[in-house]
């Protein structure tokens, strides 16, 4: 599970783990345990994202979302001049290359 989401959740809404354990119907030393499980139930995901606000693969995606942010701006790029293949997977190796195919064209 992604326990630092979780724990931003919590404290974003204002709420502790206590809280957040009682309505999920649970006491806080459950709560803690299920959050260390290595397989949690599916029913303890769907309450834990109600009351969270928020989708259940989001709490069992190891992405922190500002990972998800950086992959959602990285760019696969395939080019091809002259014959020659290229293919970028950053924006800097992309520059690089339209950098290289433009002292070739001089």
């Amino acid at each position: 599970m992604n326990i630092q989401l979780i724990e931003d959740k919590i404290t974003e809404k204002g709420l502790n783990k206590a809280t957040i354990a009682k309505e999920m119907g649970m006491s806080k030393q459950s709560f803690n345990a299920f959050l260390k499980s290595d397989n949690p139930t599916l029913q303890k995901l769907r309450a834990l994202s109600i009351v969270l606000g928020v989708t259940i693969t989001s709490l069992i995606d190891e992405e922190s979302e500002e990972d998800i942010k950086k992959r959602s701006q990285e760019i696969v790029a395939f080019v091809r001049y002259k014959g020659v293949h290229y293919t970028a997977d950053t924006l800097e190796e992309f520059n690089t290359i339209v950098e290289e195919i433009k002292s070739i064209a001089k």
